[in-house]
């Protein structure tokens, strides 16, 4: 797995980039795009006709590179043309370069309408729960703790390889909001799952000493609230 992705990091850099987009496909770009906190995977893709792959391999990278270039219109006309015309792997690599550019682009509806799209679009649970964890954070600040909660609630199952994500962001959501015991209970599970990766442990662990402040300062300051408001009367 290690040698693949260097082959294709070194590639990059030199002529030999196409070749290797045509060898490896939309598996290896697509890792490349989307791999966070080192969860690696990419499969279910391995049923591609060479030359459907082919000729979405060329466009994808026409797209990327005229997008790296500055040049949006002629990027956004290749990967729109991928997501009508080209084969389901670089489509839904498509959707996702396009998410990411309307989110670059501060249109954060689009890009939640996009990683919807593309999570819709392929059933492999690494790239589908992955970009449906983004439709969500791309849109944080307009969202309710329900929304958050609703909309994560496929990938916060057992199974889905971003549980531990996507129930840190429900129990943010609820600490956010308000909802205390919630996001209580939720942090409380992710400090004592033994699959929790440590990062997500730990800030889990910062976020139940806030709320046993919060609680704690909001029990002091009932009483002093209560006998003020009895010494009006």
């Amino acid at each position: 797995m290690a040698d693949i992705f260097q082959e294709v990091d070194e590639a990059i850099n030199q002529d030999r980039f196409k070749q290797q987009m045509r060898k490896y496909g939309p598996w290896v770009v697509g890792a490349a795009l989307l791999i966070v906190g080192g969860v690696a995977g990419w499969e279910g893709w391995s049923a591609l006709t060479k030359r459907a792959a082919a000729e979405s391999s060329d466009q994808f990278i026409v797209a990327q590179t005229a997008f790296e270039d500055g040049d949006t219109d002629l990027a956004n006309v290749g990967f729109e043309t991928l997501i009508l015309d080209g084969e389901s792997g670089y489509r839904t690599l498509a959707l996702l370069r396009q998410a990411a550019i309307s989110q670059e682009a501060g249109d954060a509806a689009a890009a939640a309408a996009l990683y919807v799209e593309a999570a819709d679009s392929i059933s492999d649970p690494v790239i589908a729960d992955l970009a449906r964890l983004k439709s969500v954070w791309v849109q944080w600040d307009t969202l309710s703790y329900a929304d958050i909660e609703l909309r994560l609630a496929p990938v916060a199952t057992p199974g889905s390889p971003y549980i531990h994500l996507a129930r840190e962001s429900q129990a943010a959501a609820a600490l956010r909001d308000g909802a205390l015991d919630p996001a209580e209970s939720t942090y409380l599970w992710l400090t004592t799952n033994f699959d929790t990766p440590q990062g997500v442990r730990i800030r889990a662990q910062r976020a139940l000493a806030i709320l046993e402040q919060m609680r704690t300062e909001a029990a002091a300051g009932a009483p002093a609230e209560t006998a003020g408001d009895g010494g009006n009367e």
